[in-house]
């Protein structure tokens, strides 16, 4: 299954190795070869030094800064050459509620998921992390086809 990956950084994230646009590339084609995804040179998209709250460009208003690599994301979604989103944290899409609501409705219309990390899922300290993930969950997925069917598996010779 084709899949992309999406990157961001803002300017308060820059001292930070871990949040790198390398690194989280890096992250996101682990995350790839576990969930058996393929990402082609173009469905990478960085949007360096712009904040989580901003639209894409593409829903910007007039005059209004916008994300552009986000912009194209999302005109790869609409031409269906996209089923899965892989983020290396789920904030990186979004840290505002319109713009993020927008990505689900978006999502949901187009049959996307986001591909993340399962430490998402508990991730306490970081306010902006737990309301991305609280709009966006119904379209993330934490585990791999394998890790479900190993649970799956378990569950039944419980049984």
């Amino acid at each position: 299954m084709t899949a992309c990956i999406y990157a961001r950084t803002c300017q308060q994230e820059k001292r930070h190795h871990t949040t790198s646009v390398p690194r989280q590339v890096e992250i996101a084609r682990e995350l790839a070869l576990e969930h058996n995804l393929t990402i082609q040179p173009d469905h990478i998209f960085t949007d360096i030094e712009y904040p989580g709250h901003l639209h894409p460009t593409c829903w910007a208003l007039e005059n209004e800064e916008g994300r552009p690599a986000l912009a194209a994301l999302i005109h790869k979604i609409e031409s269906g050459h996209v089923k899965r989103v892989i983020v290396r944290r789920i904030e990186k899409l979004g840290t505002a509620s319109a713009p993020l609501q927008l990505l689900l409705e978006l999502f949901e219309r187009h049959d996307v998921y986001i591909v993340a990390p399962p430490e998402v899922a508990t991730e306490t300290s970081d306010p902006s992390a737990v309301f991305a993930l609280s709009i966006l969950k119904s379209r993330v997925q934490f585990e791999t086809e394998l890790a479900r069917d190993r649970q799956a598996r378990a569950r039944q010779k419980k049984r």
